[in-house]
């Protein structure tokens, strides 16, 4: 989290990780990901996404900065089912 008025959290994916097809991913699939995520009304963490107001793709597609509408407690548990290749998380947040 680099603020807290608004809730601003920097998450930083691992450089060369890729979708099961190997397709590269970056910061700006996570747009899509947030939207997919959205519309599951099922998800306790879809709550989260909601909440997010906006997304800033930079550092060359290997950050994204997300701003909350509201605060979410739980902002370090989004984007963690993205995993790199080697099992490790793929998506990681910024604090500070």
């Amino acid at each position: 989290m680099t603020s807290l008025k608004p809730e601003t959290v920097v998450y930083t994916i691992v450089p060369n990780m890729k979708w099961s097809n190997g397709q590269p991913f970056d910061a700006s699939d996570s747009r899509g990901l947030v939207g997919v995520r959205r519309a599951r009304s099922v998800s306790v963490k879809s709550d989260g996404y909601r909440t997010i107001s906006s997304l800033n793709v930079t550092n060359g597609g290997l950050s994204v900065t997300a701003i909350f509408a509201t605060p979410y407690a739980e902002w370090n548990l989004l984007f963690r089912d993205v995993e790199a290749q080697d099992g490790t998380y793929g998506v990681r947040s910024t604090t500070s």
